[in-house]
């Protein structure tokens, strides 16, 4: 089975998020492309910062499915501020949660996906007590932040790890990402791929994904 290829936003202001996802949305049925990643980050669990304002978000629409990756702290109580239209998913980090299981319900009551994401130094035996009860897990191949670091090295070998351990589980993978070392993250068991800068930053955009879905 092939693995999706989700895009990702990771940008400084809501406009250039907005940008991003108009661009999607018009290549959306060129490459059957129904979802997109948008990256949150406050500077409060990561040293960067990029839009983080859910404020912004109203009246938004769009007809892609969109996953919110919270890189914030105090998901137990800032998670409400999000389970707003147009969120569809929300992926928060297992560091950010005094009590994850509590952010998962009000998730779910909310209607909306949940993904777990957890940082390189998180070990796979911490998700265990959420295998079953979450939409996906995204393993990170960088440190929660800026867009366009190299992946870590033991990145392929977390997800199989992962894999090996929650067989029917669904394993994204974001940070890091290039056409190099893409179906090394799907052979180990990825089931889609997050990309920001291998799609966004290349010189032909349509290319980099063409070339990016013919990997997986």
């Amino acid at each position: 089975m092939k693995a999706k290829l989700v895009p990702a936003a990771n940008e400084a202001s809501f406009e250039e998020v907005v940008k991003k996802v108009r661009l999607i949305e018009e290549l959306a049925k060129e490459f059957d492309l129904d979802e997109m990643q948008i990256d949150v980050s406050d500077g409060t669990f990561t040293p960067t910062t990029v839009w983080h304002e859910p404020k912004d978000l109203v009246g938004f629409e769009t007809k892609l499915k969109l996953d919110f990756h919270l890189m914030i702290s105090d998901m137990d109580t800032r998670v409400g501020d999000w389970l707003i239209e147009p969120v569809r998913k929300i992926t928060f980090h297992l560091e950010a949660a005094h009590d994850p299981a509590l952010v998962l319900e009000k998730i779910k009551e909310s209607g909306r996906e949940a993904g777990i994401a957890f940082n390189p130094e998180t070990p796979v035996e911490s998700l265990e007590p959420f295998f079953g009860k979450v939409n996906s897990f995204l393993i990170l191949g960088v440190n929660p932040g800026a867009s366009g670091q190299g992946m870590l090295p033991e990145t392929a070998e977390k997800i199989r790890a992962l894999r090996n351990a929650c067989k029917g589980c669904i394993i994204g993978i974001d940070g890091g990402v290039t056409l190099e070392n893409a179906r090394e993250l799907t052979e180990a068991g990825a089931d889609y791929i997050v990309a920001a800068s291998a799609i966004f930053r290349a010189e032909d955009i349509k290319k980099a994904i063409k070339d990016l879905i013919k990997i997986l």
